[in-house]
């Protein structure tokens, strides 16, 4: 990620006392509007010293009013919104058997 956009990882440890056991966490991505690129990519990184587990994470503007090509090939109507199921807080529920920690 550039180095304007902060990412924070709650909580920044999972920890796993048995295999299958789910665990979730919040990320908060923060920062400027992305001015030279539309797009911009990282991960999140999980490791206990012997696995690593890593979250891909994707970043992009929303320009209200902007034409979004959609699967369809065709673009958004002028003043409508996507409708997005969910706030800019991602979660996501991580399942290993082993104790991860954030790096």
């Amino acid at each position: 990620m550039p180095a304007l956009i902060s990412v924070m990882v709650e909580p920044s440890v999972l920890t796993f006392s048995a295999i299958g056991e789910t665990q979730t966490f919040t990320v908060n991505v923060t920062g400027p509007a992305i001015s030279q690129q539309p797009i911009t990519s990282g991960a999140i990184t999980w490791t206990d010293g012997t696995y690593v587990v890593r979250t891909p994470l994707v970043v992009y503007n929303y320009i209200p009013g902007a034409p979004y090509f959609l699967d369809s090939g065709e673009s958004m109507a002028p003043g409508s919104t996507p409708a997005f199921q969910r706030s800019s807080v991602y979660q996501k529920i991580g399942s290993t058997g082993h104790r991860k920690t954030h790096h």
